[in-house]
């Protein structure tokens, strides 16, 4: 198993292929009742095409309607993990931080950066530049990374199943070679 490149740019159906995988993977664990709260690049690994997401550590069982997550990597915190007026994390933390990975995939680079202070400003307020921005093929899926990038997680996906059908809708819509990724 090797482990994701972060601020390298995959080529489309790659990208599609790493996320729908590890969407696969937290679909199951949120299943479990168990929020990972720390999807980045780096916890993603890859052999012969198949993506499986890792380092657990910073995981929580979710017991009732919530659960506190702490410790996430800055750049890639959800605005719940920075703020209680977002709310308290849950599934949707996953798919916000599944969501920066993807637009990592795609464009070669994070969305929000900076010092301490300056980075939680940019996440609590600020809308990343459209991936299409950086990288015109990216179009294909720029409405599904913003929406797992919505600030408020009323607007995300509603779970991880959402968000694959999501995706495999847009697969075949982007596809000009289907036979280089497999979707059920």
């Amino acid at each position: 198993m090797r482990r994701i490149c972060s601020n390298l740019k995959y080529p489309f159906k790659k990208a599609v292929s790493i996320v729908h995988d590890v969407a696969k993977g937290l679909q199951y664990a949120h299943g479990k009742n168990i929020i990972h709260g720390d999807v980045k690049t780096s916890n993603i690994l890859g052999h012969d095409g198949i993506y499986k997401i890792s380092d657990w550590g910073l995981s929580k069982l979710k017991i009732g309607e919530s659960v506190t997550l702490s410790g996430a990597t800055p750049q890639y915190a959800a605005p719940e993990q920075i703020s209680q007026e977002f709310g308290k994390a849950d599934e949707r933390t996953d798919i916000y931080q599944l969501g920066i990975v993807f637009y990592e995939l795609v464009t070669g680079d994070i969305p929000f950066k900076g010092e301490m202070s300056e980075l939680y400003t940019s996440i609590l307020n600020t809308l990343p530049t459209p991936p299409s921005d950086i990288n015109p093929s990216a179009s294909m899926v720029e409405n599904i990374i913003m929406k797992c990038l919505s600030k408020n997680k009323e607007d995300r996906y509603s779970c991880m199943g959402e968000l694959i059908e999501e995706l495999e809708k847009s697969y075949k819509l982007g596809s000009s070679d289907s036979k280089t990724m497999k979707i059920p």
